[in-house]
């Protein structure tokens, strides 16, 4: 089984992709945080609040706090600490000594080739930084998989562009690349997978289906009414993808596509050179929430 590391940013969409993954039996030898959602410090926090809402021992380190050339900018959907004030009482979980970075290292240094995948939920920092200071690792990644970029569509944070590579457009440009198999899963997929609160109800174990409500609310609110990135029917779960992808491929289409990205964090295609990504073009939605209530529902009941 092949190990995973998640490169994540909590996050309320985050929040239910670490739901989904870890039901999924999924064999996570860590967890990397980065800024994105919220500051790198909130991210960390509402990452170990949410493993332990699922009473789950998976080791949390913690990454970049900025990008590789400008200030982190924060989005409004996700409230003050990423979670929409959601905060854990008793939070005992903590982070682990080494930075993620370190964890990267150190787990690529020790392992075969092409054991590893790694899936990146939130601006792709601390894997370019991998990149910078151990350039030599990269060739014994197996796969990257990429939440970020938007094609023929308008963006969720300037135009044309997605929030996650926007943060940090350098950063994806580099990891592009890489010399293993990526692959990039873009927000205008995502947007056709909406879940509703009443959605939540179909979680038997009430634990989490309560705490995870709390989590949603708010954020689904901000998509059904914002006037300049909302209007949708419910709360657009973009990660939730990049898991489901793992999961299960063949509920996706894809080709394999140049991409590009320019300093305005606007993802291109051309067409006339070599592909060095596979973009997700299409998915099924109702087979996404389908993959995913059947999953937390077998593994995590009462």
């Amino acid at each position: 089984m092949k190990k995973i590391i998640i490169d994540t940013d909590p996050g309320v969409d985050d929040s239910l992709a670490l739901l989904l993954a870890i039901s999924s039996n999924l064999n996570i030898i860590g967890i990397t945080t980065i800024y994105g959602n919220s500051t790198i410090k909130n991210t960390t926090k509402n990452t170990l609040s949410v493993l332990q809402i699922l009473n789950s021992n998976i080791p949390v380190y913690q990454g970049s706090s900025k990008p590789l050339f400008k200030k982190p900018i924060l989005p409004p959907s996700h409230g003050k600490n990423g979670l929409v004030e959601f905060s854990l009482k008793n939070l005992q979980r903590k982070k682990e000594n080494i930075t993620a970075i370190q964890f990267l290292i150190n787990s690529l240094e020790k392992n075969k080739d092409k054991e590893i995948d790694i899936l990146c939920l939130g601006p792709t920092t601390n894997l370019a930084l991998l990149k910078i200071k151990r350039p030599d690792l990269i060739k014994k990644i197996n796969q990257i998989i990429i939440l970020g970029g938007v094609f023929f569509e308008e963006g969720n944070i300037a135009s044309k562009a997605e929030f996650n590579v926007f943060s940090d457009p350098e950063a994806l440009d580099l990891i592009l690349s890489f010399e293993c198999q990526k692959t990039l899963i873009p927000i205008n997929v995502c947007q056709k997978v909406i879940f509703t609160l009443k959605d939540f109800n179909k979680i038997n174990n009430p634990k989490i289906a309560s705490n995870f409500k709390i989590i949603s609310n708010k954020y689904i609110n901000y998509y059904q009414n914002d006037p300049i990135y909302g209007k949708f029917k419910g709360g657009i779960m973009y990660d939730l993808l990049v898991i489901c992808f793992l999961i299960n491929k063949e509920i996706f289409k894809t080709q394999n596509k140049y991409i590009t990205v320019n300093s305005k964090g606007q993802t291109k295609i051309k067409n006339k050179k070599q592909p060095n990504c596979c973009l997700v073009t299409s998915a099924n939605p109702k087979k996404i929430k389908n993959t995913f209530f059947n999953n937390i529902n077998s593994k995590l009941s009462i």
